[in-house]
């Protein structure tokens, strides 16, 4: 397995796990997923030296991905943290997991975040994804809540 930067030709296959993670996630009550618009935010992400876009590839296919973005920290703008955008590894290759997450760690590092968070989806084993943050050294941090602004549509 390989762990390395995406490029702009691996952005059709990020854009299918896309589909897998949104259809996962529940967030389909909130909106559509829209391609165009994933494509454009991980061409972005490609592209931006604050960005970073990771694929994992086996034999030649991309099976996973993770992206994060590092940027000055609310709190005090000198520390830089790294906010984890997505993490998706296909069913066959699940092993790739923790490999991607800990390459997201180092890649976000080399780009001079001193922190960084990740989210475990309420609908996508969170429990289980939890236990594997928690192995890695991340502590639990806040919980989130969504919801759709019906008054505002």
């Amino acid at each position: 397995m390989l762990i390395r930067d995406a490029k702009h030709d691996d952005i059709p296959a990020i854009i299918v796990m896309g589909q897998r993670f949104f259809d996962a996630s529940g967030y389909d009550d909130l909106t559509d997923y829209d391609e165009q618009s994933a494509a454009a935010t991980f061409a972005m992400l490609i592209d931006s030296v604050d960005g970073v876009v990771l694929v994992a590839e086996h034999e030649g296919v991309v099976v996973g991905t993770a992206a994060a973005l590092v940027f000055p920290f609310f709190f005090n703008h000198t520390h830089k943290h790294a906010q984890e955008f997505f993490w998706w590894v296909n069913d066959e290759a699940r092993g790739a997991g923790v490999r991607l997450m800990k390459e997201l760690e180092q890649k976000s590092c080399d780009l001079g975040a001193q922190s960084l968070t990740v989210a475990a989806v309420a609908s996508l084993k969170a429990e289980a994804v939890g236990a594997v943050y928690r192995r890695a050294g991340f502590r639990p941090s806040d919980s989130t809540y969504v919801k759709r602004l019906q008054s505002c549509l």
